[in-house]
């Protein structure tokens, strides 16, 4: 064969089509399953930390497992000296090329990103903080007040879904005939979400500044892969068109890294009582969220970095993505996470 090959000149499959008869199955999260993901106490300290992957993941706008286990601390940028500098624009975002496409994906921090980053530096007190309700006061009628007694006072006008009688202030379903009085305390909480978030921000690029100071650009972020074994080596020198010796070997145990990730994933799943969990569920939960939330397709297709919109239709079309989440939950998204919620 190998002296005298025979060549098609057309592709014998070339007008074979196939039928797909049934969609795949797209594991998403619902909105019991990611309350349960982000509040399950989980005592071993090395499966919480599997779990804040995984909810870095979801909230880095659906990583994938690849760029996860490869994500470096030069991934993440700061670009301003002082971040309470309030003359310098500061937008620290997640900036990386992801491995499977080879294209660029950037993500803001917010809420999520922000607890994610304090734990792996280690920085509990300000974790502890900056996750404690009772932290927090609303500037409202000349009058600081816990946001912990406004938030339920807000609940009781408050509805899941829309009616002919109701309307969407902001995030919050409301009766048409609620007076400015709950309106100006929903304001004022939106505002309180907002500065804190931004307080938030700023204090965690200051300290990652500071963290930073004793770590290579090239150490990876979480621990999955050993930093020795990729010292010198580049995501692109794992693109495996020319495969050589070392390449080879180093993809090999990239793929062992998300094997054992897997592995303590159905352990976090397990314990958080969400059923066949699976590193990919995350771009899928983080879709039904940019859904849920109005974005359009086209967008949702450029925050998950997908080629062209089918991929991104696959997505969105599937019928696991429909009804999940209640409209009030929705403000995970961003910075307008309702983070209170999840402390119920």
């Amino acid at each position: 064969i190998k002296d005298d090959p025979y060549t098609f000149p057309v592709s014998p499959f070339a007008t074979i089509k196939y039928d797909r008869k049934t969609q795949p199955i797209r594991k998403v999260l619902n909105e019991k399953e990611l309350k349960s993901l982000l509040t399950t106490k989980i005592i071993d300290t090395h499966l919480d930390l599997v779990r804040d992957m995984y909810v870095f993941q979801i909230f880095a706008q659906g990583m994938r497992i690849s760029d996860l286990c490869l994500f470096r601390w030069n991934n993440v940028v700061l670009d301003v000296d002082d971040p309470f500098d309030d003359k310098e624009v500061f937008e620290p975002q997640l900036d990386y090329i992801m491995f499977k496409t080879r294209e660029p994906a950037n993500a803001p921090f917010t809420f999520y990103i922000c607890k994610v980053l304090l734990k792996v530096m280690g920085l509990n007190d300000l974790y502890d903080f900056f996750t404690d309700p009772s932290a927090l006061f609303v500037d409202y009628n000349d009058k600081k007040i816990k946001f912990t007694d406004l938030e339920p006072e807000i609940k009781k006008f408050t509805f899941e879904n829309l009616s002919s009688d109701k309307i969407d202030y902001k995030g919050y379903i409301i009766k048409k005939t609620d007076n400015l009085h709950i309106k100006g305390l929903i304001d004022a909480v939106i505002q309180c979400k907002q500065e804190f978030i931004s307080d938030m921000v700023r204090i965690t690029a200051l300290n990652l500044k500071m963290y930073r100071e004793g770590k290579s650009d090239t150490d990876f972020v979480f621990p999955i892969l050993n930093n020795k074994d990729f010292q010198n080596i580049s995501d692109s020198d794992l693109d495996f068109k020319d495969v050589v010796s070392k390449s080879e070997e180093l993809h090999h145990k990239l793929e062992y890294g998300k094997k054992i990730y897997r592995r303590k994933l159905d352990r976090v799943g397990e314990l958080c009582n969400i059923k066949d969990i699976m590193p990919h569920a995350a771009r899928h939960t983080f879709t039904l969220l940019m859904l849920k939330a109005g974005a359009a397709t086209h967008n949702i297709m450029q925050e998950l970095g997908h080629t062209t919109l089918n991929v991104t239709d696959s997505y969105v079309r599937h019928k696991k993505f429909k009804n999940k989440y209640g409209s009030n939950f929705l403000e995970m998204i961003g910075n307008k996470i309702d983070y209170l919620d999840n402390n119920d």
